[in-house]
């Protein structure tokens, strides 16, 4: 099915479902037609959209794995792109909303914590230390076996002659 007929089925489909909430079959409908459409966005490269339709059928249903997994690829997909274009802060609730949906994802738990990183380095090159440093413990909150995070806060109090927090 094009584009433009999923379009055209959805708002259909809602309107089925709604006046039919307690229809099982109206609600799955819903959602297939939400990943379909959020598929042939993926296939013309359209993160974005494809992201507010497995958004609004995970909010249908939040308990399906195969939406939720989904999500997550996009949003993960979407951070790595940010990254490239060079929007760290975008590129760091894309992947914190990633990590909402599963906590024990570690890949995307080390992303993140990159990113964080980045973030924090690009603060140190501006001479903005004190937030570099905060950039640096926020990317251990999310992973505390961060070494690139650990030597970086180190390497910071070393420059700046505290020896004894450069020890962390």
């Amino acid at each position: 099915m094009a584009l433009e007929q999923w379009d055209t089925a959805i708002p259909i489909l809602e309107a089925l479902s709604g006046s039919y909430p307690e229809s099982v079959e109206a609600r799955d409908l819903l959602l297939y037609a939400l990943q379909a459409r959020a598929r042939s966005h993926l296939l013309q490269g359209n993160q974005g959209r494809a992201m507010l339709d497995l958004d609004r059928a995970y909010q249908i249903d939040p308990t399906s794995r195969n939406i939720r997994r989904n999500l997550i690829s996009v949003y993960a997909a979407a951070a790595q792109a940010l990254i490239k274009e060079g929007d760290t802060e975008g590129a760091e609730q894309a992947f914190r909303k990633a990590l909402d949906l599963d906590t024990s994802r570690r890949d995307i738990r080390r992303a993140l914590g990159s990113t964080i990183v980045a973030r924090g380095k690009a603060m140190e090159d501006e001479g903005r230390f004190l937030e570099a440093l905060n950039f640096y413990k926020r990317a251990l909150d999310v992973d505390s076996n961060m070494l690139d995070a650990h030597l970086l806060i180190g390497q910071l109090y070393y420059s700046r002659e505290d020896f004894e927090l450069a020890r962390h």
